[in-house]
């Protein structure tokens, strides 16, 4: 009899945990938590890079290597990027940079950053999120560590930070300036059915100590 009721009980107790599973954490949670439904599901894709120098990269606490690196194993999904220069310069101080990371499924963010001393860094942020309308219609959104002029392949797209604006599908070139600081030029591609989020970071332009001297003196 015990042999008989021990079946139906398991299936019981299955359907239950079922239930609790469903009604606590969402289907798509538990989807994404399943490796087996990663493999599959997951193209997503994170491309870190810098023009000079290298960095180490840490992601969501674990060293992951040195720049350049593209990542394709990172579920859709907030995540935390840190960034280290690595430098053999004892008298130059470079801090540490933390970023937070949407990462949208079938898509590819980019970083391409230049830390500087100081907490002086240059470069921009690529990462798309689904059109915030629900169409299949391309946008931007450009945001800056300072207020800016953009310049979208030529035509002005206004100063930072920008509202959702409708683009072309396809590469485009976006000019990014504002006095005092370096112009930034950004490489972009417009996508159906998403929002293209860029984050700008211009380089202060150095004062040229020796002319203010000189200006002094006379």
């Amino acid at each position: 009899m015990k042999n008989k009721l021990l079946p139906t009980i398991l299936i019981i107790l299955g359907l239950i945990l079922i239930n609790v599973l469903v009604f606590f954490i969402s289907p798509g949670e538990i989807i994404n938590n399943l490796s087996i439904f990663n493999k599959f599901n997951n193209n997503t894709s994170l491309l870190i890079k810098t023009q000079n120098g290298k960095l180490s990269i840490e992601i969501d606490g674990e060293e992951q290597g040195e720049t350049p690196l593209e990542i394709t194993t990172l579920n859709s999904g907030q995540h935390s990027i840190k960034l280290t220069r690595i430098s053999s310069q004892q008298d130059v101080f470079y801090e540490p940079v933390t970023y937070l990371i949407d990462l949208t499924n079938n898509t590819e963010a980019i970083m391409d950053i230049e830390i500087g001393p100081a907490g002086s860094n240059i470069g921009y942020i690529l990462q798309y999120s689904p059109s915030p309308f629900g169409d299949k219609k391309s946008y931007l959104t450009i945001e800056s560590n300072t207020q800016a002029d953009t310049i979208l392949d030529e035509l002005s797209f206004g100063q930072t930070p920008t509202k959702v604006k409708e683009i072309s599908e396809g590469e485009h070139t976006l000019t990014v300036s504002s006095d005092g600081y370096e112009e930034l030029e950004v490489p972009l591609v417009g996508a159906k059915g998403f929002n293209l989020n860029v984050q700008t970071y211009l380089y202060p332009i150095p004062i040229n100590l020796e002319l203010n001297e000189v200006s002094e003196e006379n």
